[in-house]
């Protein structure tokens, strides 16, 4: 979902209005794609609601000091509790479209079949639980804070000053943060750690998207950048889903335990290659933080 608000106006150039209409639209787009309907049959529906929910999450945490304090933390809780649950079904889909695309040339009808099945239970129980959140309190409590997030977000009276002002300061931290989740996966390259490199990636690019409302298509390469890497490690964790998944179905089904290890060992090698571009998508999203940082500052 590409953030293609267009610049705010030199009138109300607050960094205050512009987090205000960014997180209207994300509330919208929740609230356009939530339904049960829309979430049971549309995986793009679905993926869409989760990225709001992303967004929203992301804004609260990295301009956290433009937020009322105990408000803003409360409402990442919720969030990030929803948010699971849309994950756990949107990452059955994509392990489903992932060996969509290869088990057609390399399993039998009957071990497709039980693949599939597999898949398709798993989904149905992640869906279930999903559906039971969003007839809970908490649930409809979320939806009241989220109406109040669109219209009048607890703002503090530092969110009036200008957004040209308090941007470069503010993207520091989600800068920083990238940096240090970085050198620790240079030194332990273990799936937490690049797990949260790209948890940190996706922060820096959601705060540069929003940022290019107000320093152009600097900012914008920079978060092209941060996405090239949170999307390079998210395909690496969903590849390694698939192993896990075709791991634990080759050992319940012994008749197929050859052709699920044959899956498995191609979604290896694509989690093992999909890291061999990391280095340099590191060097370029530092080349281009230097570009805006620069820039940002004049």
């Amino acid at each position: 979902m590409e953030f293609v608000d267009t610049q705010i106006s030199h009138e109300d150039d607050s960094i205050g209005t512009l987090l205000r209409l960014a997180l209207a639209r994300e509330v919208s787009s929740f609230g356009e794609n939530v339904s049960i309907a829309t979430l049971r049959t549309d995986p793009d529906g679905l993926h869409d609601a989760r990225v709001a929910i992303r967004r929203m999450r992301s804004y609260l945490r990295t301009f956290r000091n433009m937020f009322e304090p105990s408000w803003a933390s409360g409402i990442r809780a919720d969030l990030s509790w929803y948010g699971t649950l849309l994950g756990a079904v949107r990452n059955v889909d994509v392990i489903a479209i992932r060996l969509g695309l290869r088990d057609e040339e390399t399993l039998h009808l009957e071990e497709s079949a039980i693949l599939r099945d597999v898949i398709s239970a798993r989904w149905t129980a992640c869906f279930d639980e999903l559906v039971e959140a969003g007839e809970s309190r908490r649930y409809a409590a979320l939806r009241k804070y989220l109406d109040m997030l669109g219209h009048y977000p607890p703002l503090r009276p530092t969110s009036h000053v200008s957004a040209r002002s308090a941007l470069p300061v503010l993207l520091e931290r989600p800068w920083r943060d990238v940096r240090e989740a970085a050198r620790s996966a240079r030194m332990a390259r273990t799936e937490a750690n690049l797990h949260a490199l790209r948890i940190r990636a996706k922060e820096l690019r959601y705060a540069s998207e929003l940022a290019s409302k107000t320093f152009g298509k600097r900012a914008m390469r920079l978060a092209s950048s941060a996405a090239a890497i949170q999307d390079r490690l998210g395909s690496h964790r969903d590849a390694l889903a698939c192993v896990a998944l075709l791991d634990e179905v080759g050992y319940d089904y012994a008749s197929i335990y050859a052709a699920m290890s044959q899956l498995a060992a191609r979604e290896q090698l694509a989690a093992r290659n999909e890291l061999v571009g990391l280095p340099d998508d590191l060097r370029m999203l530092k080349k281009r933080w230097k570009i805006f940082r620069q820039f940002a500052r004049n």
